[in-house]
């Protein structure tokens, strides 16, 4: 079974590292990040040589609705997140608020 992971802020700079780490370890890699997609497309075309595969969310983690709906989002889409990132820090998606 594919891990599933969500990376915070994985559209550019160490986010975007972790995330490529991530798809590089087999991991279906959900991307949340604040600018829409279209302004990381080169960025995400690396992502589509991984076959794991990846998903974009437009959001903010700042927001408890955009946390909420992203979370609801992968549960609806994969049933479960296996391991998330924030920024690279060593915390835990928050989400519930």
């Amino acid at each position: 079974m594919q891990k599933i992971a969500v990376v915070t802020g994985g559209s550019r700079g160490i986010g975007f590292g972790i995330a490529s780490q991530l798809a590089e370890d087999g991991f279906h890699v959900v991307i949340m990040a604040v600018s829409p997609r279209e302004k990381h497309k080169e960025h995400l075309l690396l992502l589509e040589n991984y076959p794991s595969g990846y998903t974009y969310i437009q959001g903010s983690i700042a927001s408890r609705e955009d946390r909420i709906r992203c979370i609801s989002q992968v549960i609806r889409e994969y049933g479960r997140i296996d391991t998330d990132k924030y920024k690279g820090d060593n915390v835990s998606f928050p989400a519930g608020g």
